[in-house]
């Protein structure tokens, strides 16, 4: 048989092949790129040989350039929001912008408010919890500042309530309105009531050590807010946060933006 017609048949058996596979829910596809093979695959999306080969019913070594491969796994999804860029969110969740891509087949910097990005494993992970920004590590120093200033702010709340708080501060840490470091937000004049009162020096509780890795990790229940409060304890009627848009209620407080 021609060359030429064998190669098409074997092409069209691969993508039947492919096809008949399906796409397991939280996996993604990778097109092979030059110089690609199954081992540098597997490492770049922290999976194995093996676990492509089974997901993709493909047992040979051999990858062919601009092949889909299924990458088995379940990854995280991030929903645009306005003011982000890839470079903002690859920080936030401790990736390279070249995975994000990669992981989301985009060659350039145009995200818009509503785009659902997959969000790769990230390899910044420390204590079971991600960076927040500029590609560091939170240091153990501000993982204890945010965790005792939650303690001290949400003392009697949820758990929910206390992730909360948290989050609160790391949005403001993201928006270009506020400084870019946690200590910096946290010690910002006038900001938070336990700093000017110092119950922000008593210990954290567990809860609250807690919650704040989960805020680290992406769970955001108070939908971008950027301040809190006790609405029983704002005795002004002309005090100026009655004029932000309230987002949601937990517990005893108001989250707004």
């Amino acid at each position: 048989m021609h060359k030429f017609k064998l190669s098409i048949i074997i092409g069209l058996i691969g993508i039947l092949l492919f096809s008949s596979i399906g796409i397991a829910s939280g996996s993604i596809v990778h097109k092979v790129s030059p110089g690609e093979n199954l081992w540098t695959v597997a490492k770049w999306y922290d999976t194995t040989v093996n676990q492509i080969k089974a997901a993709n019913n493909h047992w040979s070594n051999k990858i062919i350039v601009g092949q889909n491969l299924v990458i088995p796994g379940n990854f995280r999804t991030y929903k645009v929001r306005s003011g982000d860029s890839l470079y903002k969110i690859a920080n936030r969740f401790g990736v390279s912008i070249n995975q994000l891509r990669n992981y989301n087949g985009i060659w350039h910097n145009i995200i818009r408010p509503g785009n659902v990005l997959t969000i790769p494993p990230s390899k910044q992970v420390k204590n079971n919890y991600t960076v927040n920004t500029n590609s560091n590590y939170i240091s153990e120093k501000e993982l204890d500042l945010l965790s005792r200033l939650v303690h001290a702010e949400a003392l009697g709340e949820s758990y929910k309530g206390k992730v909360a708080v948290a989050a609160v501060v790391l949005n403001r840490v993201e928006d270009s309105k506020f400084p870019n470091t946690i200590s910096e937000v946290i010690y910002q004049p006038l900001a938070f009531e336990p700093v000017m009162n110092g119950r922000i020096y008593h210990p954290a509780d567990n809860d609250s050590i807690k919650a704040v890795k989960a805020a680290l990790n992406g769970w955001d229940p108070t939908n971008n807010s950027l301040y809190f409060y006790n609405p029983t304890k704002v005795y002004s009627p002309y005090n100026w946060i009655w004029s932000r848009t309230i987002t949601t209620r937990i517990d005893n407080h108001v989250f707004a933006l």
